[in-house]
C-alpha cells in the first residue's frame, strides 16, 4: 500500500497544549535556529501536557534533550509508557523523544512533563498507509481560490491581512461566526492549510460529513504561514464535504490558504478526474509520488526557480570575468617588452672615481645614488688627521647602497697608502659581458695626473681594498 509521512509543526493547531507553555524563540534561546523552521514549544511547568489525535501506523515526537531539562512520560490510547529523562551534558536537536509502531487506526497521545524542568516540542510525524499495494499515491494540491471552495455568505469573507505569505498569493479569510467555507474533494484523506499568529482567531470548528465537530485554535504569540489547521484520514471513497467557520466574533481572524488531497487510483483519485478537474483559471497542482513520502509542489517549484536564478547569474559571472580578463591580457601584451628584447645585452662602462682618504669619523660614510653607489666628491673628506685609521669593508649587495666605515686604533698603513677602488655594483649574471674601457671621450671623470691616479682595475662584479 502507498505511505505517506504527515509532518505536524510545534506551531499547529492540531497540538493542543495544556496552559503553561510557551513559543520559544531566538530573544530568549540562542540556540533557537537549531530547531525546524526556528521554533518549538516550552514548558518547565510540572503536568504540563500536549495532546494530539492521528490516523495512521506509526507515530514519532521531536524535540531536543538538554542540560536544564528533565523527566517527562508520553501515553498512548491507553498505555502510559516509563518516564524516560530529557536531560543532556551533550545537547542533541531533532531528537527522537518518543516512537512506536501501532496498528493503522486512529489514535490519541499525549507528552507530559514530569518535573519543574524544561520539556519541548519540535514537530510530530505519522505515518498513514492507503489504497492497494503497488499502487501509486495520487496528491492534488488545490488553492484557496479553486471552485471546490465554496464561500458563504460571500461578504464574511475576504482577503487576508499578508497574502505575500499564501500559495500563489491568494487567500481567504474571515472573522464571523456566520461565515462558513465549504470545500468538496474525493480521496481517502485530506489536509487545510493557513496561517497562525496573534491576529488570528482563538477558537475555529472543522467537521467533515456531518461528524463530530472539531475545535481549533489559530492563535500563536507569532505569526507563522501555512501550517496544518486540520487533517482527516480513513475516509470512504467518493465524495466529501469539509465545513470550516470561525467560532467567536472579533476574536481574530481564519485564513484559509489551500487543501492537500491524499488518493490512490483504487479509491477513485486521479489526475484531471471529474471530482478534481480544472476549471479554467482555477489554481490547482497535482503531482504523482511512489516513495514512502512525499514533497509540496510549493517546495518543488521554489527549488528549480532558486537553482536556475544562481545557475544565471554563475554565467553571467562568468562570461564579464572572462571578457574582463581577455581585455586585460590585451592591454599587457600592447606594453610589455618581448622576451628577446627583455634579455638583449647591455654596453656596461664602468665609472672612475678620484682616489681619497678616510677619516677616523664613527659615522659610517654613506654611499651616494649617484655612479651606481659610487661617494660623489662632496660627500668625502679629503683631510685625514688621524696616521692610524683602518678601513673597514660592510657587505654590498649588489644595485644597492653600501657602505665605508672605519675603526681606530689599528694601523694598516699611511694615509698617502690606503685608497679605494671604485664599487661597481654586480650585475645580473645573464648581462655579463666583456668590459669595456672607458674613453676619454666616454669618462665624466675629472682630468689629473697620471701619476695620481691609480690603474683601473679588471671588473670582477666585487668591491676590494688596495694598498
Amino acid at each position: 500500500m502507498p505511505l505517506f509521512t504527515t509532518l505536524v509543526e510545534d506551531t499547529s493547531p492540531l497540538l493542543q497544549y495544556s496552559p503553561e507553555w510557551s513559543a520559544g524563540h531566538s530573544e530568549n534561546d540562542p540556540l533557537a535556529d537549531k530547531y525546524t523552521q526556528s521554533t518549538f514549544t516550552l514548558t518547565n511547568v510540572k503536568g504540563a501536557s500536549v495532546s494530539f489525535q492521528f490516523y495512521g501506523s506509526s507515530v514519532s515526537i521531536f524535540g531536543a534533550v538538554r542540560s536544564n531539562h528533565g523527566k517527562y512520560h508520553v501515553q498512548l490510547d491507553n498505555t502510559t509508557f516509563p518516564s524516560v529523562s530529557g536531560a543532556a551534558t551533550t545537547e542533541r536537536f531533532n531528537y527522537t523523544l518518543f516512537s512506536s509502531k501501532l496498528d493503522q487506526g486512529l489514535h490519541n497521545v499525549t507528552l507530559m512533563n514530569d518535573e519543574n524542568a524544561f520539556l519541548d516540542v519540535d514537530y510530530v510525524v505519522f505515518d498513514t498507509t492507503i489504497g492497494q499495494s503497488s499502487e501509486p499515491l495520487v496528491i492534488n494540491t488545490f488553492s484557496s481560490a479553486h471552485p471546490s471552495f465554496v464561500y458563504s455568505p460571500s461578504s464574511a469573507w475576504g482577503s487576508p491581512a499578508l497574502p505575500g505569505t499564501f500559495l500563489g498569493g491568494y487567500g481567504r479569510g474571515s472573522s464571523d461566526p456566520s461565515g462558513v467555507a465549504n470545500f468538496t474533494f474525493s480521496g481517502s484523506a485530506v489536509a487545510i492549510y493557513g496561517p497562525v499568529g496573534p491576529n488570528n482567531t482563538r477558537s475555529f470548528s472543522a467537521q467533515i460529513d456531518g461528524m463530530p465537530v472539531n475545535t481549533f485554535s489559530a492563535h500563536d504569540e507569532f505569526y507563522h504561514p501555512q501550517q496544518m489547521l486540520f487533517q482527516a484520514g480513513n475516509l470512504q471513497s467518493g465524495s466529501h464535504s469539509l465545513l470550516i467557520r470561525p467560532q467567536q466574533s472579533g476574536g481574530g481572524s481564519l485564513e484559509i490558504d489551500f487543501a492537500s488531497v491524499y488518493s490512490t487510483p483504487s479509491l477513485g483519485g486521479s489526475y484531471g478526474s471529474a471530482a478534481v478537474a480544472q476549471p479554467p483559471g482555477a489554481q490547482v497542482s497535482q503531482f504523482l509520488v511512489s516513495g514512502e513520502a512525499s514533497h509540496s509542489t510549493r517546495g518543488l517549484v521554489a527549488g528549480v526557480a532558486f537553482t536556475t536564478v544562481v545557475a544565471a547569474v554563475a554565467l553571467v559571472a562568468f562570461v564579464f570575468l572572462f571578457l574582463r580578463h581577455r581585455r586585460v591580457v590585451r592591454r599587457l601584451s600592447a606594453v610589455t617588452p618581448s622576451k628577446e628584447e627583455h634579455n638583449k645585452d647591455i654596453d656596461y662602462v664602468p665609472s672612475y672615481v678620484e682616489p681619497y682618504t678616510l677619516t677616523s669619523s664613527s659615522v659610517p660614510y654613506r654611499a651616494s645614488s649617484l655612479g651606481h653607489g659610487l661617494a660623489s666628491r662632496s660627500e668625502l673628506n679629503h683631510h685625514d688627521p688621524f696616521a692610524s685609521a683602518s678601513l673597514e669593508a660592510v657587505s654590498v649587495s649588489a644595485w644597492s647602497d653600501s657602505y665605508y666605515q672605519t675603526t681606530s686604533p689599528s694601523v694598516y698603513g699611511t694615509p698617502d697608502q690606503i685608497r679605494a677602488l671604485p664599487l661597481i655594483p654586480q650585475r645580473p649574471s645573464s648581462l655579463v659581458q666583456k668590459d669595456k674601457k672607458p674613453t676619454p671621450e666616454s669618462s665624466t671623470s675629472p682630468k689629473t695626473n697620471d701619476s695620481d691616479v691609480p690603474p683601473l682595475p679588471e671588473y670582477s662584479g666585487t668591491s676590494r681594498l688596495a694598498t
